[in-house]
């Protein structure tokens, strides 16, 4: 199917800094739950952290989430939240293709996150329920 491909492509220049972090590319799949959205799941296997970026079909709209081995979740979004930088994360993230958003994801992996990807630490961030309790 074209879209893996395209998918593959983006994603197969940052193998090498992901390797160096840890990280391989577990799988590129369909999303399970939601038609038209694939996964691209990186997996520590020292850590058992495992990223996971969710994006559109049309590779423009994308999501990453964190966890841990003891189903600990969370989004980048929330983690820029709790450190109160959010307008980093929109710099970052907010409207890119999937090329610029992945090439920026590797970026704060290898910046930001790095600790956390390697095990050394954990940040358990509050789930933001948006005023629904």
């Amino acid at each position: 199917m074209k879209i893996l491909t395209t998918i593959e492509n983006i994603v197969e220049p940052y193998l090498p800094e992901l390797e160096k972090l840890g990280l391989v590319l577990n799988a590129i799949e369909f999303h399970p739950q939601i038609p038209d959205y694939f996964n691209i799941i990186l997996f520590n296997q020292t850590s058992g952290i495992t990223i996971k970026t969710m994006t559109s079909k049309k590779l423009t709209a994308s999501t990453t989430s964190i966890s841990n081995d003891q189903s600990q979740r969370w989004e980048i979004r929330d983690y820029f939240l709790f450190i109160n930088n959010e307008q980093r994360h929109a710099e970052l993230f907010f409207q890119k293709s999937l090329a610029e958003y992945f090439r920026n994801l590797v970026l704060i992996l290898k910046k930001d996150l790095n600790s956390i990807i390697s095990g050394e630490k954990w940040v358990n961030i509050p789930f933001d329920f948006g005023g629904a309790k």
